[in-house]
């Protein structure tokens, strides 16, 4: 018996939001995405983690896959986490327009800690109780503001490429 956890998949029940653009400078996507997701998700460079880049200048059109994460805490107990991937081609010659596809998930991570085994004997139950009787609503309305966060960040991207603007997510 350890902490008490709770993720919540904030795009349940598809699990991830998949975006196919054709457009005329993929990689430029990558450049811009740290500074998009710090306006957007109201973070710094901190809660920005770049986990890999993989480039390859032998082809044409040339391959690259980018994937990054996000996270963001909002209170004491729970933080935001959103994970993005980005898959494109960008072609050597400046007319043609390369493929890019984009693959965001995103969790909310709640946490009650207990460190000692006193506190999990008694602070667990207490803290279960907590969660349903209370804390369960401010849990909700995380995932609805997570939600509008994504949505923002889908039409930012949209946006920077022209491409048109989806519905909510609800």
């Amino acid at each position: 018996m350890g902490d008490y956890v709770i993720i919540d998949d904030i795009l349940a029940p598809k699990g991830k939001e998949v975006m196919e653009l054709i457009v005329p400078d993929p990689f430029s996507l990558v450049s811009a995405l740290s500074a998009m997701m710090q306006t957007i998700f109201h973070g710094r460079g901190v809660n920005f983690y770049e986990d890999r880049l993989n480039w390859d200048v032998t082809a044409d059109p040339r391959p690259f896959y980018y994937q990054v994460k996000f996270k963001k805490g909002f209170d004491r107990f729970t933080e935001f986490f959103i994970f993005v991937k980005i898959n494109g081609r960008q072609p050597s010659d400046e007319k043609k327009s390369g493929v890019i596809f984009i693959e965001v998930n995103a969790t909310l991570n709640t946490e009650f800690p207990a460190e000692s085994p006193l506190e999990k004997l008694i602070l667990l139950p207490f803290m279960y109780m907590y969660n349903i009787l209370v804390y369960n609503k401010t849990r909700r309305s995380y995932i609805n503001i997570c939600k509008t966060y994504i949505e923002e960040f889908q039409n930012e991207i949209r946006e920077k490429f022209g491409a048109p603007m989806r519905e909510r997510l609800r």
